[in-house]
């Protein structure tokens, strides 16, 4: 599932999204909208946040269509 997804299945906001995680909201506008890859870390809180519903298949798929467009 994307980070977009997740946080609009939950209701959670960009802005909660990153006081949850510890990053700024410019972090999470980012990694929605492809501007930066979260680190490898941040993938692991962000899957461990979301109950493994956001995972790292997810962002390689991310990558790729990324890469492609």
């Amino acid at each position: 599932m994307k980070l977009a997804e997740y946080l609009v299945e939950k209701g959670i906001s960009q802005a909660e999204a990153s006081r949850q995680l510890d990053v700024t909201q410019v972090a999470i506008h980012q990694y929605i909208y492809r501007k930066s890859l979260p680190s490898g870390q941040m993938m692991i809180n962000i899957y461990k946040w979301s109950n493994g519903r956001v995972n790292l298949i997810d962002w390689v798929r991310e990558f790729d269509n990324a890469k492609s467009q």
